[in-house]
Formats: C-alpha cells, structure tokens, sequence
C-alpha cells in the first residue's frame, strides 16, 4: 500500500508540473515575406544572393540556395550589370531592379514591380501593380494591372515599353506633370517608344 501511495504521489507531482506547460497560451506569427537582393560578383563570376538588402562584403550565397528557400509573397531585388535571366516558380509580391544588364524574370505573376533608371527587362507572369522609370526598356509578356511610366528628374519621358497581355490604367508622368493617362489596352496593343506612346 505504501508504494502504491509513493506511485500515485508521483504521478500527481508530475501532472502538476506538466499541466501548466501545456495549459500556458502560445503566440503564433505567419512568418512574414524575405527580401532576396541578388548581385553579380564580379571576383566570383557568379550571381550571389543575401537575405535582406545587399551589403558588400557581408556574406552570400549560390542562388541554389534561395530557390530552394523562395515562396509566395517573397521579394525580390536584382542588381548588377550582367545578364541574367531568374527563372522561379513562385508568385512575388515585389520585384525591383536596378543598375542591371539585360534581365529576364519567369514567375507566376508579381503584385508590384519597380524597374528603377537604366535597366533592360522582360518580365513573364501577370503584374497588378507596376513603375518604370526614366530610360528603362521593359517587356511585359503577359497581363498588367495598372501601369506607370515615371521620370523623376525631369518632365520628358525616356522609357520604352511593350506590354503583349492587357493593360487595364495606363499613366505616365514627368517630374513636374502629367503627360497621358488611358484605360482598358486590349492584348497586344501598348507600346511606348522613348516616353511617346505609339498605340
């Protein structure tokens, strides 16, 4: 009989440390969207990638590594004066280039893209939302949302752009005002040559 109580003493004494454990609330987070910053190192001869912005010297990666790792909602950030084509099979919720060779991007569709001053690029996959600046050329193989063609710096349009899905608002704006703003593009039909739209 004593060691039956020394048994059920024991169990109770564990129980007691126990329920609170799994009794305590536990705070649960959806983990958030990744930054991808993507560059060509030169020394290297590769195109590298670091979680986060880039940063010189900090470390990087094969890209093996981030399209093992990428998934809907990511962000994307490419840079460096190589060409490069970035093949995922993911949809981003942001895309931007900058300073960059020719680049071509195969996705399952973007929510925003930016392609800042001086890039060259084709983009595969539906857009909601994208901004083309200043001398960029940019390819749309597929359908956008709304459409902006900017400079920044002054009021003459530079960007060259084609868009082989439908356009639902175009709007196209200098530094100081608006120049054009149109609606509902069928398929095939946007074409802007150096800020002028040839539709």
């Amino acid at each position: 009989m004593k060691r039956f109580k020394k048994i059920v003493a024991l169990v109770a004494a564990i129980a007691l440390c126990v329920v609170p454990f799994f009794s305590a609330s536990m705070t649960v987070k959806a983990e958030g969207p990744k930054t991808y910053s993507i560059d060509y190192v030169e020394g290297l001869g590769q195109w590298r990638y670091q979680e986060g912005s880039w940063t010189d010297g900090n470390f990087h990666r094969e890209l093996y590594y981030m399209y093992q790792d990428i998934k809907d909602g990511d962000i994307v950030v490419i840079s460096g004066n190589k060409d490069f084509t970035l093949d995922l099979n993911v949809r981003l919720s942001n895309l931007t280039a900058h300073s960059c060779g020719t680049i071509v991007v195969n996705a399952k569709g973007i929510d925003k893209v930016y392609i800042m001053d001086h890039c060259t690029i084709a983009i595969n996959g539906d857009v909601t939302y994208a901004e083309v600046y200043g001398s960029s050329k940019v390819n749309f193989n597929n359908n956008v949302g709304t459409l902006r063609v900017l400079e920044e710096k002054e009021n003459i349009l530079h960007a060259t752009v084609a868009v082989v899905g439908t356009v639902d608002k175009l709007y196209a704006g200098g530094k100081d005002y608006k120049h054009y703003e149109f609606y509902n593009f069928e398929a095939n039909s946007l074409r802007i040559v150096d800020g002028a739209l040839k539709t």
